[in-house]
């Protein structure tokens, strides 16, 4: 299979051929990607001759500054060969994505599969969680038929499919979560308070929805609109 992927990070992107990236070798089309510029190789003329290039894309985070998270990938909702990446992948959450905003929606809409992969949060960084999204990639890129294997296999066959509900901050203020990572919640369960400076709440957040947290903001400053959390529900498989 002639597969090409996309990988993409905050510093560099690049589309790749086997040839290339079966010998750790960065392909010539490598490109540095400046924040206000599109996602594209530099011989493109718009991001959506990319499919013309890739078949498959990869968008690869470590969680914002001050988020802590459980890991997790997110793939378009109603997209079997982007959940097929997940179970490759191999993190043991996968959050099917709906609405606009993700850089998988916008390649799934071109017929590119993609997911998102979260692993680790707060800017950190270390062995076990470059290892865990190193070994993803590996995994993907032997189902896709780049390398011939063999790949430290994933935990599980398939990942645990969830919807994940997002509440944003009614107010600015302070933010106290309530809650810790892959704690269970009930809905109507309170999730926490945002606060004022003197300590008089200003909003409680409830839960909307049953299931257990994703991932949280972990500062305490947090602005009106700002997400504060997610709430991950199983979805019942057919």
């Amino acid at each position: 299979m002639d597969a090409k992927v996309v990988f993409l990070s905050s510093i560099v992107a690049f589309a790749a051929a086997p040839s290339a990236v079966g010998q750790g070798v960065p392909p010539s089309g490598g490109v540095m990607v400046p924040p206000d510029s599109p996602l594209v190789p530099p011989d493109l003329s718009s991001g959506s001759e990319l499919e013309r290039y890739n078949d498959t894309y990869l968008d690869l985070h470590g969680g914002d500054l001050d988020e802590a998270l459980v890991p997790f990938s997110l793939f378009p909702n109603g997209s079997e060969a982007s959940l097929a990446l997940a179970s490759a992948f191999g993190l043991s959450i996968a959050v099917a994505a709906g609405g606009e905003g993700y850089t998988i929606n916008a390649a799934h809409k071109i017929g590119v599969p993609g997911i998102i992969a979260e692993v680790s949060g707060n800017g950190l960084w270390g062995e076990e969680s470059v290892g865990e999204m190193t070994a993803g990639v590996e995994r993907v890129m032997k189902h896709l038929g780049m390398i011939p294997g063999p790949v430290t296999p994933a935990a599980q066959e398939r990942p645990q499919v969830v919807r994940m509900w997002v509440p944003p901050a009614p107010v600015s203020g302070l933010w106290y979560p309530a809650q810790e990572l892959s704690e269970p919640v009930a809905a109507g369960a309170q999730l926490g308070e945002i606060r004022d400076v003197f300590g008089k709440v200003l909003a409680t957040i409830p839960s909307q929805m049953p299931g257990f947290i994703l991932y949280r903001l972990t500062s305490l400053s947090v602005n009106k609109g700002e997400a504060l959390l997610g709430v991950a529900t199983p979805m019942v498989e057919k």
